[in-house]
């Protein structure tokens, strides 16, 4: 009888294009909630978010992406972060836990008309320059409530969660 053998390799490349997929599809999800169109946002994440991100997380220098929420009154609120986290565990399993984490949308209030979003990266040390992105300002949390969601998605190496800063 032949002997038959079958590799899978799931590499750092794999796991940032799972991640990033997955936090896109939660941003897509969150602007719905605000009452915010995620259309040009989503028609953009192809070509200025997806590739620098996925770059980010497959050097390990990308910490959080982060949503924020600005009022037309200025008010940055609220905002949403979806801190990374890395780990030297090529074991695990590429999962998405979108369903139960969209069970917490429902805290998610609706933003007053002509509200706009900005996304933002921080970053663990030095990273790699990409197209589009700069130096950027984070607005403060302190004086904000954290909501954390949980995990929003993990594979081999690294993981994605989300938590929400907000009065």
């Amino acid at each position: 009888m032949p002997t038959v053998t079958a590799t899978r390799v799931i590499t750092r490349a794999h796991t940032a294009t799972h991640l990033s997929n997955a936090v896109a599809g939660a941003i897509a999800d969150i602007l719905g909630r605000l009452g915010i169109s995620s259309r040009q946002l989503m028609a953009d994440w192809p070509r200025l978010y997806d590739p620098a991100i996925r770059a980010w997380m497959e050097e390990g220098s990308l910490a959080a992406i982060r949503v924020e929420c600005t009022q037309p009154g200025g008010k940055i609120e609220p905002i949403f972060e979806f801190p990374i986290d890395y780990f030297d565990d090529g074991s695990v399993e590429l999962s998405h836990r979108h369903v139960a984490i969209a069970r917490q949308w429902a805290k998610i209030n609706r933003v007053p008309a002509g509200s706009a979003v900005a996304v933002k990266c921080q970053y663990i040390g030095t990273h790699t320059p990409q197209s589009g992105w700069g130096p950027c300002d984070m607005a403060p949390t302190s004086h904000l409530n954290r909501v954390n969601f949980g995990t929003l998605a993990a594979g081999p190496y690294a993981s994605a969660a989300v938590r929400m800063y907000t009065s």
